[in-house]
């Protein structure tokens, strides 16, 4: 399936239960979900390029800091700091 960064919120991007957050960077966009998983996906091919996992809860949301590192939030009362 195709990605595209103007999916709404919840949209159900194909490997997450329920996205509840998507933000983008020039040439990578993440996605968090209720499925406790955050996903890099590239938007030249829409193609999942990772998936992390870290978080007990729904990741509630994501924030890229740079080309190289993004925070996220989530229900299990943690923020996290990860490199892609």
């Amino acid at each position: 399936a195709t990605v595209f960064c103007i999916a709404p919120v919840g949209a159900g991007m194909s490997g997450h239960s329920d996205t509840t957050d998507t933000k983008h960077t020039t040439t990578k966009f993440i996605s968090g979900s209720v499925d406790n998983h955050i996903k890099l996906w590239d938007l030249q091919t829409g193609q999942c390029l990772r998936t992390f996992r870290g978080h007990f809860d729904s990741v509630e949301s994501v924030a890229a800091i740079d080309e190289d590192k993004f925070i996220s939030g989530s229900s299990d009362n943690t923020i996290k700091l990860w490199n892609w």
